[in-house]
């Protein structure tokens, strides 16, 4: 089983068209096989420890250990994601990989600092975190406007998933969720899946 999941950013939910709606349309078009394969969209803010208690009720139906991955947006990236992450681990589920647009580092106490990129004294740099239960991660990033992406590093010092070099793109931040390259590297990732499922199959 493969479960395919896009989180939006702060201010995109159903009820406007947008970046990442476009993409889980393209995910479902081309790798929604019923149970096999599926595609679920949530906003950066949903209710994480439900939404993998879903997903681990669905490993227990079906008696299978899924491959999981998530495609994500600012807010959505920098954090959802990583809540996201957070809950499946509690319940023995990896994050195969993700593709992150823009992640933005979000503090509840210092909203702010999700709007600068500074190394300052007593706070530091903000820096994303990405839990030790994911795999692989892609990302894509700007330097155009604010806010932009955060550096990413590895939850502990030793393992941890491999992050792929940041890919810099020349678009504002409110336009990285519509980056063809982002999309385009979402939708190979998904082929990848797909490829290590059959393999799985197989054997």
């Amino acid at each position: 089983m493969i479960i395919h999941t896009t989180i939006s950013g702060f201010t995109q939910d159903h009820g406007s068209w947008h970046g990442v709606l476009e993409l889980t349309e393209k995910l479902r078009e081309k790798h929604c096989e019923g149970v096999r394969s599926r595609v679920h969209y949530y906003r950066w803010d949903e209710n994480w420890a439900a939404i993998a208690e879903y997903y681990w009720s669905l490993s227990e139906k079906y008696h299978t250990q899924p491959l999981i991955a998530i495609y994500a947006y600012s807010w959505g990236a920098g954090h959802g994601a990583m809540r996201l992450t957070e809950q499946l681990r509690k319940r023995g589920l990896r994050v195969r990989l993700m593709v992150l647009a823009d992640p933005v580092y979000r503090n509840v106490w210092c909203l702010w600092r999700s709007m600068r990129n500074w190394n300052l004294p007593w706070f530091g740099e903000p820096i994303i975190r990405v839990p030790d239960y994911v795999d692989e991660v892609f990302s894509f990033h700007q330097v155009q406007n604010r806010p932009s992406g955060h550096k990413l590093l590895p939850e502990s010092r030793t393992g941890g998933p491999t992050i792929h070099p940041p890919v810099l793109l020349t678009a504002n931040h409110q336009y990285m969720d519509n980056a063809g390259e982002f999309h385009a590297k979402c939708l190979e990732q998904a082929s990848r899946l797909c490829r290590e499922a059959r393999t799985k199959e197989i054997k």
